[in-house]
């Protein structure tokens, strides 16, 4: 059952001076349930897909649909507060959404905001930032939660605790589709990684799915091998593991050397599809 569903989405800018074409054609689904993550080079059109998502941008063509019964939970990158300290900022939504008190200070203890419930947003951390957003997101329980870029910014022990935090909401059955720069952070979070540059998406890679073997290699390759990409005296290949000894065997067969045979992962994934994209 699909949660959200993205449509041939096409969005530009400045179309009259300099137009540039953040979204061409982009179109997946989301299942309830899930984590999805996004993955991109700056540019790419991650923030411009979610903006559409959460209704705060209109597309050029396309649709974007979202089922669900409470309205959904958002934490964009550089989060806006209302101009009221901590607790008021999150009283104004506990009252919108009928929050009790006894859950409001459980939500402050666990993220470890009491002793800034006085503080004005301005006056906290980045780290501290971030955490009250995500706070205010998931306040109402959404089943739905969007993040961009929560990482961001973030040293490697608050960035842990945001993604123990990511995983608990995961745990509890909600759907989450999260965008960040950084492979390692999604990778145990996610059931799925789409990979966009350029306003497409390259890959909707699932991480269950079978396994590549990068084999190095030289000579022909027979026309039965069905191979990803050949490349560079290397080619992919898509398989159980158990069955790499007999492809090698009928490479040897057909008198193809085989040098090096290597399981491709998901950070493997990432340098080929984005090596053309490294100083963008």
């Amino acid at each position: 059952m699909f949660i959200a569903k993205v449509s041939n989405l096409h969005k530009t800018y400045n179309k009259l001076m300099h137009p540039v074409k953040a979204l061409n054609g982009v179109s997946f689904s989301i299942e309830k349930g899930s984590t999805v993550g996004l993955v991109g080079p700056n540019g790419a059109g991650k923030s411009t897909l979610i903006k559409i998502m959460v209704g705060l941008l209109s597309p050029d063509s396309g649709y974007v649909s979202v089922k669900t019964k409470k309205p959904l939970g958002y934490v964009e990158e550089e989060p806006a507060f209302l101009d009221l300290s901590v607790y008021e900022n999150i009283m104004y939504l506990a009252e919108l959404h009928g929050i009790s008190n006894e859950r409001i200070e459980r939500l402050l203890k666990n993220f470890g905001l009491v002793n800034k419930k006085r503080e004005y947003p301005g006056n906290l951390s980045h780290g501290q930032k971030k955490r009250l957003a995500l706070l205010r997101a998931i306040i109402h329980q959404p089943e739905f939660l969007i993040l961009d870029e929560p990482f961001s910014g973030l040293d490697p022990s608050m960035a842990l605790w945001m993604r123990n935090l990511i995983l608990d909401i995961k745990k509890r059955g909600k759907t989450i589709f999260i965008s960040s720069h950084i492979l390692s952070h999604l990778m145990p979070i996610c059931d799925r990684i789409i990979f966009m540059a350029h306003g497409k998406i390259l890959l909707d890679y699932r991480m269950e799915k079978t396994p590549l073997f990068r084999i190095f290699f030289r000579g022909e390759i027979p026309e039965d091998i069905e191979v990803e990409e050949v490349k560079d005296n290397s080619l992919l290949i898509r398989c159980e593991r158990e069955k790499i000894p007999q492809i090698v065997e009928t490479l040897v067969k057909n008198r193809v050397k085989i040098y090096e045979i290597r399981p491709e992962g998901i950070e493997e994934i990432y340098e080929r599809l984005y090596r053309g994209d490294k100083n963008e």
